[in-house]
């Protein structure tokens, strides 16, 4: 399934997890510090639809080997509070 375009009802999913989707729209994308235009873009499709499709209270849930200040700017939603846990060699910070 495309998460850019999902074929779900608005408000049907309580929890949706992103297991490096983030990072693979972002690859190849020159500079992520500088992201081109069609990256916020693309990137964006992905986080409006995770967001229509949640539940009130719902949560998404990305699992990323990206740094989380790359994210983080995407991930930004009126919607939605950002938690950030970073795991590290001896468990979350």
């Amino acid at each position: 399934m495309d998460m850019r375009s999902m074929p779900l009802a608005d408000g049907l999913i309580d929890l949706a997890i992103d297991k490096a989707i983030l990072d693979a729209l972002m690859r190849d994308e020159g500079d992520l510090w500088v992201p081109v235009a069609g990256l916020c873009e693309n990137v964006g499709r992905e986080v409006n639809e995770v967001e229509w499709v949640l539940a009130p209270g719902g949560k998404l849930t990305c699992i990323s080997f990206g740094q989380p200040p790359l994210h983080r700017r995407h991930l930004e939603c009126d919607s939605w509070d950002i938690e950030i846990e970073s795991l590290n060699n001896s468990g979350f910070d």
